[in-house]
């Protein structure tokens, strides 16, 4: 009896069942920017060639924002109170209230 390799999905990874493919429409849509600006973001991330089609995989889309994602650091209660009350101020100079 002879053994036969695991079988692997059509995208070759291991473990994987489907890969969504994301268009350049789908990125732009996404990102809601131009066409031009999509591509110029998909040519900053891991991309498929098919012919005169552009693919992403919906994973290297989704790790290419977590990349570019900005995390801000937690305001702190006093500081937000602080804030608070300088935009109030200005809110106030702004229609003649004082």
């Amino acid at each position: 009896m002879t053994s036969k390799p695991p079988e692997r999905p059509p995208d070759g990874r291991a473990g994987s069942t489907q890969t969504t493919l994301l268009s350049s429409r789908d990125i732009a849509r996404i990102l809601n920017c131009p066409m031009t600006t999509a591509y110029d973001k998909i040519r900053e991330m891991p991309h498929l060639k098919l012919g005169r089609l552009i693919r992403v995989r919906q994973e290297d889309f989704a790790n290419y924002l977590e990349a570019h994602e900005i995390k801000r650091p937690p305001v702190s209660p006093e500081k937000s109170r602080a804030l608070s009350a300088l935009y109030e101020a200005r809110r106030m100079a702004r229609h003649g209230k004082a």
